[in-house]
């Protein structure tokens, strides 16, 4: 992946961050990509979802199980 398309998901994932309360579900942030760019992919979400949790944006405060989505919490710094 080339550093110009990882520049564009990073832009678009924080714009959907933004519009998210503190803490917010797997289902939220898809909900919301998908209001802001119909055409997003859930394959798309998961790898950023990884990317965000990586960089300390985001993490996960549970797991997701069965129909319940993972919850996650924005991070401060």
């Amino acid at each position: 992946m080339n550093t110009e398309s990882t520049d564009v998901e990073r832009r678009f994932m924080n714009q959907v961050l933004t519009e998210l309360g503190v803490q917010f579900t797997s289902a939220d942030i898809f909900e919301r990509a998908k209001k802001l760019k119909p055409g997003t992919k859930r394959d798309f979400l998961k790898r950023t979802i990884i990317r965000l949790e990586l960089s300390g944006a985001i993490r996960k405060i549970e797991a997701g199980r069965g129909r319940r989505p993972a919850r996650y919490q924005k991070r401060f710094f």
